[in-house]
């Protein structure tokens, strides 16, 4: 089976020639060659495309010494020690399993006191380990799931603690008729987290292909296929969990009110999911996110690599990355046939491979932070990075915050963009990253994201693939500041860090961060006390995401 054209340029593999991902912009309702300023591709510079002020660092932290989030090549010559900011390490455990190149991280406090984290496999089907982290000073892993679900969970590992859940879906990025990547878990977590029992697991869940076209060069869907798996989120009462299948290009609503008996409720296809024979155009389902209602859905369109010649984002093609908002209140009331209707989106040209969304209030004001996994220069097998350089484009992904108090035309507010992503106000930038480009060991692209609490927002927190784990502050969502950042170090000397690809999660009332990254594993890390939590700060369970 062909490695899916998501994966394909991280992975450094090859890709069928002529290759490009596009979203046909007829499809869409709102936002259709949108731009990241409410219609136009060329925004321009402004307060949303400036720099975020750099944290200040407290004495004796180890501060970066390239530019904001990078690892400059003589540091990994060295040997590189690893970076922190206002972050302090307060400790480390690596899983007795095989870590995964893109493994997630989940958290879970338990009804009895207990705190748990959660780290499975995204490639490699080395299975969840569980990590008691009740004392974060003595991570202690208690056992290791590998039903079908949780035996490559990947992306879309998650836990509802209202209702004690954890569940996930087997993590795949490719057409397959094998049983084990089809799996399906609901696991009770909430009565004794360290060791969670299993409510449901399946590696059948059907649904109706009519209508779907399968990517170009791929034999034609069964008219009955079976559900897969890759990102997903549970709906914020815990009775529906959303899987984002990449390889149908479909989210898919299973209703888990009864978790012993998960069932389909509904589906929808990215309506960029198409093919054609002159630009093989494909925009992918990625993350997504659902409101405090349930009624909205925020979902990721995922545009990725391009085999143009210069390895950049097309700029006269219609394509389209960024974010698309549903009405999935059909879903939400369990209407007989539910549907989820598109109502708006956002669409931009200078970032790829959108990964997540997180819907927010700030100050009483609706955003959605919605976060990407590679910038203009995905295509890194053909030099995009130096070429996005070139061009004046940003090399790596950032998050975004988005005015969604018009969900029909959401608005860019603020781009949060460190100094690696600054190619266009500041030329010097890529000459900075050149021995990195050229040493195929740069990837500091953003990956994962969480805030302290989504219904009254003041920090977000945000995982990058070799920029470390990254703290902002956002209480003023036009004048970002970053605060804090911690980079692990590298596993040897010569050699790259691995990625820190995980879910990072924010603890208020004792100054805290958790999180995994592949050369530490699960990792607690403490706060300067000075810097954060925010007065205001707090961090209720399950308002993270």
């Amino acid at each position: 089976m062909r490695q899916h054209p998501r994966r394909s340029s991280i992975l450094r593999a090859s890709r069928p020639a002529g290759f490009v991902v596009a979203l046909a912009c007829s499809f869409l309702i709102v936002g259709c060659g949108g731009g990241d300023s409410g219609g136009n591709d060329t925004t321009p510079v402004s307060s949303a495309n400036a720099l975020i002020q750099k944290a200040t660092c407290a004495s004796g932290d180890h501060v970066e010494t390239g530019i904001q989030g990078q690892i400059p090549m003589a540091d990994i010559s060295a040997g590189f020690k690893g970076f922190n900011c206002n972050l302090q390490t307060v400790a480390t455990k690596q899983t007795s399993t095989p870590y995964g190149y893109l493994s997630q991280f989940a958290m879970m406090h338990d009804r009895n006191g207990h705190v748990c984290g959660y780290v499975g496999t995204a490639i490699g089907g080395a299975g969840t380990t569980i990590f008691d982290l009740t004392d974060p000073a003595n991570p202690v892993e208690t056992g290791i799931l590998t039903t079908s679900g949780m035996l490559n969970p990947g992306e879309g590992l998650r836990t509802h603690e209202g209702r004690g859940l954890l569940v996930a879906a087997y993590y795949n990025n490719y057409q397959t008729t094998n049983d084990a990547n089809h799996g399906f878990d609901v696991y009770d977590a909430g009565t004794d987290c360290r060791h969670p029992q299993l409510l449901a697991s399946t590696v059948n869940i059907p649904f109706s292909t009519a209508g779907y076209s399968p990517w170009v060069g791929q034999a034609p869907y069964p008219s009955t296929d079976r559900v897969l798996g890759h990102e997903g989120a549970i709906s914020p009462d815990g009775m529906t969990y959303y899987i984002s299948d990449i390889v149908h290009g479909v989210y898919f609503a299973m209703d888990i009110s009864d978790p012993t008996a998960p069932k389909l409720v509904s589906q929808w296809q990215n309506p960029g999911y198409v093919h054609t024979t002159v630009t093989n155009a494909q925009a992918a389902a990625h993350g997504l996110s659902i409101s405090d209602d349930g009624n909205a859905g925020y979902m990721t369109t995922e545009s990725y690599d391009h085999d143009t010649p210069d390895g950049l984002l097309p700029t006269t093609a219609d394509w389209g990355n960024g974010f698309l908002i549903l009405d999935t209140s059909e879903v939400q009331a369990r209407k007989p046939d539910a549907r989820m209707k598109l109502v708006g989106s956002a669409t931009f040209k200078d970032g790829a491979a959108e990964q997540m969304t997180i819907p927010v209030k700030i100050a009483g004001k609706s955003y959605v932070i919605t976060v990407g996994e590679s910038g203009a220069g995905s295509a890194i097998a053909n030099n995009g990075l130096a070429h996005a350089c070139a061009a004046g484009a940003p090399p790596y992904s950032m998050p975004r915050i988005y005015d969604v108090t018009n969900p029909a035309a959401p608005i860019l507010v603020r781009k949060v963009l460190l100094e690696t992503n600054n190619s266009a106000a500041q030329p010097d930038v890529c000459t900075s990253l050149k021995p990195n480009f050229d040493a195929g060991a740069a990837n500091f692209n953003s990956h994962m994201c969480s805030v302290d609490d989504r219904d009254n927002a003041t920090t977000l927190t945000c995982s990058y693939w070799q920029s470390g784990i990254r703290v902002f502050d956002i209480r003023d969502p036009v004048n970002v500041k970053e605060i804090a950042y911690y980079s692990p170090p590298a596993a040897g000397a010569g050699k790259a860090p691995q990625l820190c690809a995980a879910l990072p999660f924010l603890d208020a009332e004792h100054g805290t961060l958790f999180s995994s990254c592949a050369d530490v594993g699960v990792l607690a890390l403490k706060f300067n006390p000075a810097v954060w939590p925010f007065p205001m700060s707090q961090t209720p369970l399950g308002h993270q995401l």
